[in-house]
């Protein structure tokens, strides 16, 4: 990596989009910082030979630690899941592990934060029927007034809750934020017969008490898309 070329750390970068997104600015011609927690199979990331920095997103110190020398930031690490339980659980990670990690950026004098937080995050628009004759509904925009708190569903909740402590704290200053909001993401199989993978996954309503379209977006389109967003996104907006 030359002096001239911005430093990326990816969190979560063992996860199944924190894999992608390293092997896709590999390709790139990047070598970015992969970060994990203790414990995490690294056998991906030691194969492509990257630097690998380990900490808890709960640990203010230790992420203080893995910003040495880091220009800009793709944070994925996260804690996904739609059940109705352990709202602290979900709140440390996602939420306070956000602040935290967006303070230790802020400290190191990192320039650039891309937050991926979840379509989820910014709303969802009814489902009134189940008919094929029905005219789908017009697609939300980044500006859709949120209405999933309702349903209490921790990861949404503490993913919403995230995303506004983060603005907050980009209004005081840098690092730029960009938040990206992909919809369900979809890895691909290993048989390659995609959808009948998301047939078996979702062949009911994902979200209880609230019948919504549901949206898929493939692994390898989401990892291009958070680098455009790392790029190009304007400071202060999000991106579905």
């Amino acid at each position: 990596m030359s002096d001239s070329t911005p430093a990326i750390l990816v969190t979560g970068a063992t996860g199944s989009l924190g894999k992608q997104l390293v092997y896709e600015l590999v390709r790139r011609g990047r070598r970015p910082v992969a970060h994990h927690r203790p414990g995490s199979d690294t056998s991906y990331l030691d194969a492509l030979g990257l630097e690998k920095r380990v900490a808890d997103l709960r640990d203010p110190a230790a992420l203080e630690r893995i910003m040495e020398g880091i220009d800009r930031v793709i944070h994925t690490a996260a804690w996904v899941d739609f059940r109705r339980d352990r709202l602290t659980q979900f709140t440390g990670i996602n939420t306070f592990g956000a602040v935290n990690v967006y303070r230790a950026a802020r400290k190191a004098g990192v320039k650039r934060f891309v937050h991926v937080s979840t379509a989820a995050a910014v709303g969802a628009r009814a489902r009134r029927g189940l008919n094929h004759t029905q005219r789908e509904p017009e697609p939300i925009s980044e500006e859709y007034e949120f209405n999933l708190g309702h349903l209490h569903i921790p990861y949404i909740m503490s993913k919403r809750a995230a995303e506004e402590e983060l603005l907050a704290l980009a209004a005081e200053g840098a690092p730029e934020l960009v938040i990206v909001n992909p919809s369900i993401i979809l890895a691909p199989s290993r048989t390659g017969d995609d959808r009948a993978k998301a047939i078996r996954l979702f062949n009911r309503p994902l979200m209880p008490d609230f019948p919504n379209w549901v949206n898929l977006v493939d692994l390898r389109d989401v990892a291009p898309a958070i680098i455009n967003a790392l790029e190009r996104g304007r400071p202060g907006e999000r991106y579905l």
